[in-house]
């Protein structure tokens, strides 16, 4: 039936751009209408009809016309003619780019839809691929009407919930010319081939390679299926298959076509504009420049002249874009290359930052890949994107880490590894010993002709520095090779201002002078000025060898990674040389004194610390001429790990300087003997409690023997020795040797009258002697004599002053004088926020002690704002490992539980064991500490089982280690007792309390140290000693920590616990306190 309808009444346009889509779409319709009268300014040809109830208008592009203008000028007349077209259809055959995530085939449909990258159509041919294989483009195209996504939505779920009616509308075609041509034509003509094999012909596959094809597995129907994503879209038709995969993976597009990008922004569907020309020029120089500007005007009929090329794209009156590529080279002005008007775009591509001055609409930074789109590229460029399985998977993960996902790198691993016929892990065993000739491989059988590889890029860039030939580039040359063996990220440059500081105070040797890094020893004013440093890191970052960025007021310099190792690799020989220029500088830097600031400086060394320990650290410890100032060296590295808690890096450390100076000096010359104090105290920090006593053993006689008994370093060495008996439960060898030292004290402060600054040094140390045997009222009369001198002396506000008012407070609490105590530390904490800043590590050892005050006063409240201060602070400074920050996490969880905040106190608890457990080990005291507060927030939680297991790791660990009848395993012991009774294990409970009742029968006689009797697990500086412990305001001359000045101990605070509900089938049992037995204080 034939029917008439008006313009208006025509809601849908569709246009097709071939005549064979065309057919297609007329068999599509249910009825055709009869044409309306033609315009004579119309040229196109309409075919009106109706599907289901819409009524339809359809167009074909002009015969052997297509691409975006075509499709531009057909949809703007069409437009102009059916004003009440609501929407426009672009409905014909693309080009499909199949994957791993997309199998997509011959007579499927892809149907255009916004995704992450753009509004359904990318116009990819508004930009080009540059260097690293990178495509830019600008410009994003409108998405479909909303009202077309809705009815996608709607369509897509229908057809996935009954299979859709694809196959019922084909069939219904019954013509048996269209059957013939429009159907599938078997599975056997659709094959896929791997797309870096060039076919024969363009007509057909019938003479092409068939071991080129890619296998898939056979589909059990032959219906097509419906894929939903972003279309591509150009002017050029995608004959190359490995571009178009490569641009299927950076675009996330699923099929190529030529022509819908002209309906975009003009029309409700999805596209953008075109241009009438892309031009390339390779900006490297000024001579490949203007080479381009000629192929331009050769292409296009200009004279062949840079000016009159750039005069004629000017008064183009159709749009043009022109990509200036490579603008790597400062000394080039790109500028002058730059057509004027505004009928073109420019995009230019650069590593140069100083070229964003020339942006007028914006401009984008490309980082380095994600870690999926790398793996992605690398299974493209190794045609086994279809073959895919786990442990390939797994083995691409690894080369793109390798790479650090730098998609040139991968491009040509992939073309090495499909040359080659390597598997993967064979290209990672040979990328491992032959990096340098793989990076700087270029393929046999590249795609591109983008002329450098991985290596070669950099080294042009490095050629133009070292052409300039002026200091400013022979100090960026040097700076590289410098920051080539530290950590690729986080070069702090204040690394350089410290490092310069301590030169100019310790004036090195000559030689020392001559192996730093020489920029700095350029720098003659009285103050550091970062000017000649900062010339040359700009220069570096012109050529995007090296990125600045800004933290906390300091530029922090990073490398890629791959340049980072590039810049090393290019060392050969000279390698040793500046190893040992950025050692020694990076060991110059080293805060020699304990500042407010210095604790971020000291954190952000150890990864630089690390990298240069990676390389020849064996040159520290050879014997020669300087190999003194190498162990020193090698000694503050050690002192820095210590310092930031890493106590096993500074056993390992300390352990081959003490093996050298041994080996090199003897045992009894004075370098010997501090390294051997060093390491004692190493020790004691690991708890390696036997191999402390031994080295403090040595220290004690050879000192005794070449100093004298009352010489200040053979008494710091005694106090050592008798707090590692102590450790050791030799309480008796503890006391005697405790008392000698009291003794010998009290004999060199009669003879130090009239030196102040010794009297105050000698009472301190006297002091915490008097606290290790336990005289407690004894040890606080001196400390408050020490702080009456210190007061006169320094000064109110000195920080020694308030160390020692600290000191003294601690006394007061474990003395009982509590309300003493708070006072004295609630002026200390107000009196160092205000010298050194709430952050500084005293200040927060201060804050965590007055903690304890409040708690033991009765004040939860108040000790836990105050806890949690200290917690955020330490992570932020230490991170959430750092055994100070454990040890303050742990107080704070003893300080939920008295508030009942069980359910917090676990979560804290469980975090501080895990990090324990993986820094230290199971055994280590401070993990056994932490399980056994957890153990007890468990059993307040009512998770009894979970709280025995805990306890009985506790008590297996301290017998291997401590023995039976040491008082930590007998605390250890009892507290197990308690959760045994509550379980109603009486059998096993009786067990425990008879085995401890008759270890504490046998030693009953031994001397003890305070506390130990009543309070066994607050023993005996045994808890891993905090770095603020070995921290001073200068280190001591021959030990990292004194060993006369002991942490002091407080007992675990008694707070008065809420009850949280337990389960039923322990409501009745009897609950454990969580006893005063946790050493919790700290001194700074």
């Amino acid at each position: 039936m034939s029917v008439n309808l008006a313009k208006g009444d025509y809601t849908v346009g569709w246009i097709c751009a071939l005549s064979t889509e065309l057919t297609a779409a007329l068999a599509m319709l249910d009825e055709i209408h009869p044409s309306l009268p033609r315009s004579s300014s119309d040229t196109n040809t309409y075919v009106l009809g109706r599907i289901g109830a819409h009524n339809i208008v359809i167009a074909c592009l002009p015969q052997g016309r297509a691409g975006i203008s075509a499709v531009a000028i057909t949809a703007n007349l069409m437009k102009h003619k059916f004003s009440s077209i609501q929407f426009t259809l672009m409905v014909g055959i693309g080009g499909g780019v199949p994957s791993a995530m997309h199998d997509i085939r011959l007579g499927d449909v892809v149907v255009s839809t916004p995704g992450p990258q753009s509004g359904g159509v990318v116009q990819y041919d508004f930009g080009k691929t540059i260097a690293e294989s990178r495509f830019v483009r600008t410009g994003v195209l409108s998405p479909p009407p909303t009202v077309l996504l809705t009815a996608i939505s709607l369509l897509r779920a229908r057809h996935e919930a009954s299979g859709g009616q694809l196959s019922h509308h084909l069939s219904a075609v019954n013509t048996p010319n269209l059957q013939s041509k429009y159907t599938h034509q078997g599975s056997q003509h659709d094959q896929l081939f791997v797309a870096e094999y060039d076919h024969i012909s363009d007509v057909d596959c019938k003479n092409c390679d068939e071991s080129k094809l890619v296998m898939r597995a056979e589909r059990g129907s032959l219906d097509p299926v419906v894929h939903y994503g972003a279309i591509a879209s150009a002017s050029q038709i995608m004959r190359h298959s490995g571009t178009r995969d490569r641009l299927g993976s950076e675009l996330g597009v699923l099929c190529f076509e030529m022509e819908a990008a002209g309906l975009m922004n003009d029309f409700p569907c999805v596209v953008i504009r075109g241009f009438w020309g892309v031009f390339w020029i390779d900006a490297s120089n000024d001579e490949t420049a203007e080479r381009g500007f000629l192929d331009i005007a050769d292409i296009c009929g200009f004279e062949k002249d840079l000016e009159s090329t750039k005069k004629r794209l000017s008064n183009m009156k159709k749009r043009w874009l022109l990509i200036v590529d490579n603008a790597d080279d400062p000394s080039v002005n790109i500028s002058k290359y730059f057509p004027a008007g505004n009928r073109g775009t420019i995009l230019v591509t650069t590593r140069n930052y100083k070229c964003e001055s020339h942006q007028t609409v914006g401009s984008w930074e490309s980082g380095r890949m994600e870690l999926k789109d790398a793996v992605a590229l690398l299974l493209k460029t190794t045609a086994v994107e279809d073959r895919v399985d786990n442990a390939l998977l797994s083995s691409a993960e690894n080369i793109v880490k390798d790479l650090s996902c730098l998609a040139l790198a991968i491009t040509q691993a992939g073309a090495f590894i499909r040359e080659q016929h390597y598997s993967m892990e064979e290209y990672r065993d040979v990328y491992s010993h032959s990096r340098r000739v793989l990076l700087s491989r270029q393929p046999a059988q590249a795609n591109s002709n983008y002329k450098y590889t991985v290596y070669t890029t950099w080294e042009v860039s490095m050629e133009k520095i070292a052409a300039t030939s002026d200091q400013t580039a022979r100090n960026a040359i040097e700076i590289l090779k410098f920051f080539s063996f530290l950590h690729f990220d986080g070069i702090s440059e204040q690394i350089f201002r410290k490092a310069w500081e301590n030169i100019r105070e310790s004036k090195p040797s000559e030689w020392m002078l001559s192996h730093l890094l020489g920029v700095l020893l350029q720098v003659k004013s009285a103050a550091w000025d970062p000017w000649l440093f900062r010339e040359a890191t700009s220069l570096l970052e012109t050529y995007s060898l090296i990125s600045v960025r800004r933290e906390d007021g300091h530029n922090i310099f990073s490398m890629h990674p791959l340049v980072h190792t590039w810049s090393r690799d290019r060392l050969g020989k000279e390698q040793k040389k500046y190893w040992l220029t950025a050692t020694l500088t990076l060991g110059m830097s080293v805060p020699r004194q304990f500042l407010s600031y210095d604790h971020k400086l000291q954190r952000s060394l150890l990864p630089h610390i690390d990298s240069c320990l990676k390389f020849h650290h064996g040159e520290l410890f050879l014997d020669g001429d300087r190999e003194n100032e190498c162990l020193d060296v090698a000694s503050e590295f050690a002192r820095m790990y210590a310092e930031c808690g890493q106590f096993k890096e500074a056993k390992s450390l300390d352990e081959k300087v003490l093996e050298t100076r041994r080996r090199r000096s003897g045992e009894d010359h004075p370098a010997t003997l501090k390294s051997m104090s060093i390491l004692a105290t190493t020790y004691k920090a690991l708890h390696h409690f036997e191999e402390s006593k031994e080295l403090s053993e040595k220290l004690v006689q050879t000192r005794s023997r070449t100093l004298g008994e009352n010489h200040p370093d053979t008494l710091r060495s005694m106090s050592h020795l008798a707090v590692i008996y102590n450790c050791l439960g030799r309480f008796k060898e503890a006391k005697e040797f405790g008392e000698k030292v009291v003794n010998l004290r009290i004999e060199a402060l009669g003879a130090l009258r009239e030196d102040g600054q010794a009297i105050f040094c000698s009472m301190t140390t006297l002091a915490d002697a008097y606290y290790s045997l336990g005289r407690l009222e004894e040890a606080k009369q001196f400390k408050e004599e020490v702080v009456k001198i210190s007061t006169r002396t320094l000064g109110e506000d000195h920080p020694i002053t308030l160390t020692a008012m600290h000191s003294l407070a601690i006394f007061c609490g474990c003395l009982g004088q509590l309300e003493q105590g708070r006072c004295l530390g609630e002026r200390v904490v107000k009196a160092q926020m205000r010298v050194l800043g709430a952050d500084h590590p005293h200040t927060l050892v201060s804050m965590l002690n007055l903690a304890l005050t409040y708690g033991s006063l009765g004040c939860p409240e108040e000790a836990k704002q105050l806890a949690e201060e200290v917690v955020k602070a330490r992570i932020k400074a230490f991170g959430e490992d750092h055994p100070d920050t454990l040890r303050s996490m742990s107080i704070l969880e003893d300080t939920y539980c008295s508030l009942g905040l069980f359910k917090e106190a676990r979560e804290l608890g469980e975090k501080v064991v895990e990090a324990n457990v993986r820094m230290l080990s199971n055994d280590h005291p401070n993990t056994l500490r932490s399980m056994f507060n957890l153990a007890s927030t468990y059993h307040s939680l009512g998770l009894l089982e979970e709280a025995k297991q805990l306890k009985e790791k506790v008590v297996e660990a301290r017998i291997r280690a401590l023995g039976e009848d040491h008082p930590n395993t007998l605390e250890s012991k009892s507290n197990l007792e308690e959760t045994y009774r509550s379980l109603g294990l009486f059998k096993e409970a009786k067990r425990l309390r008879e085995e401890v009742s008759e270890a504490q029968s046998r030693t009953s006689g031994q001397g003890h140290h305070p506390g130990s009797a009543s309070n066994p697990e607050f023993h005996n500086n045994s808890k891993e000693p905090s770095p603020s412990e070995r921290k001073r305001y200068k280190r001591p001359p021959d030990e990292s920590q004194s060993a006369d000045q002991p942490p002091h101990k407080r007992a675990r605070p008694s707070f008065r616990r809420a009850s949280a509900p337990a389960p039923s089938h322990s409501r009745k049992k009897r609950r454990p306190s969580r006893r005063p037995n946790k050493e919790q204080h700290e001194n700074p």
